[in-house]
């Protein structure tokens, strides 16, 4: 196994490893029954593709920009389901503790 100090960016490396392709190599090389492990071959065997550091700074900046959008997307639309879940839960107690009379209710 051989390093490539100076050739490979942390944060290049922390999205490749979360990419699809590094995902699907470690599944093929786990092993384990209810806890899965890698061996170190397996480690040091993934073939890691390699652009020019300015290249790897381009795809690790436009990665780290597009997860913090998807991130606040994903934060925005917690929180209406959360007021939503938490309305669900009044109406329901509202209904079972009797505050809310359905018996007379159609669709």
């Amino acid at each position: 196994m051989s390093t490539f100090k100076n050739q490979i960016l942390g944060n290049y490396l922390f999205r490749f490893l979360q990419s699809s392709f590094a995902n699907a190599y470690f599944e093929t090389c786990a092993h384990g029954v209810t806890r899965f492990g890698l061996g170190k071959d397996s480690i040091g065997n993934i073939t890691i593709t390699l652009p020019s550091i300015t290249e790897q700074n381009q795809i690790a900046d436009f990665l780290n920009t597009q997860t913090v959008k998807i991130d606040s997307i994903i934060q925005k639309t917690h929180t209406p389901i959360r007021h939503l879940q938490e309305f669900r839960k009044a109406i329901v107690t509202a209904v079972v503790t009797g505050k809310i009379d359905v018996r007379n209710f159609s669709n």
